[in-house]
């Protein structure tokens, strides 16, 4: 989740766990925005003055154990899973009024627990797949105009039509022998680049480029994901 108004980026690739979250650390106005353990590496963005605030990171077995989401307007804005247990990033100022955290197990009633938010006046802001379970977050108060597609391929005229209409991709995950892909409208993003299985060098110009006043082309990293067992990067604008 990459809030509108932040100052900079950085990508950052490291070996272990404990390196990225000292990374984490080096700036209390850097926040990690988007994360994935991918082939031995951490690769990770950071991202510096952003409008959130009183941002602070709890670690819990399980995301459904988290107790008082909204205490001191306090929501979930990322969630990463390091081994067994989770690291929940939560921050005040996100626009959110009300979350929700539930975790499923199988595809037909994770379908129909987010059309039911969906009709609720929520949206899905967080999704993570793990060892066949759904881990979702969904927030009232955003407002986006969400939409999904579930492919087997890689759904590059989707993916078209979708920026045509101003959604961006705000999430992916696995299901089953599918992808989920997560489409969002009225996020503050009007546009976005989708870059499929980019190679090394494209990815190292993608971390130089991120740093600049510019970003990347104009645009700024908003998530990574792993799909079909490569990398996709979604930068937005």
């Amino acid at each position: 989740m990459l809030p509108k108004e932040f100052d900079i980026q950085s990508l950052r690739i490291v070996e272990t766990y404990d390196e990225m979250k000292k990374n984490s650390r080096l700036d209390d106005d850097f926040f990690i925005t988007s994360m994935i353990n991918y082939r031995d590496t951490y690769i990770h963005v950071l991202t510096n003055g952003t409008n959130w605030e009183n941002l602070r990171q709890t670690t819990v077995w399980n995301p459904q154990l988290l107790k008082n989401i909204g205490k001191d307007e306090k929501y979930i804005v990322g969630m990463i899973k390091h081994g067994d247990l989770w690291d929940v990033q939560l921050a005040s100022n996100t626009g959110i009024t009300d979350q929700r955290v539930v975790m499923i197990e199988d595809l037909d009633n994770l379908k129909e627990y987010i059309r039911e938010q969906w009709r609720g006046g929520y949206d899905i802001t967080e999704l993570v797949s793990d060892g066949g379970k759904y881990f979702v977050v969904s927030s009232l108060g955003l407002n986006w105009k969400q939409m999904w597609l579930f492919s087997s391929d890689y759904p590059d005229e989707a993916i078209q039509l979708a920026t045509n209409e101003g959604k961006v991709l705000t999430d992916v995950i696995s299901v089953g022998d599918k992808y989920l892909w997560m489409f969002s409208g009225n996020t503050g993003f009007q546009n976005q680049l989708v870059k499929f299985k980019p190679s090394t060098d494209e990815i190292l110009f993608f971390r130089e480029s991120v740093y600049s006043d510019d970003g990347y082309h104009g645009y700024s990293l908003s998530i990574i994901r792993e799909v079909m067992g490569s990398l996709l990067f979604v930068f937005v604008r």
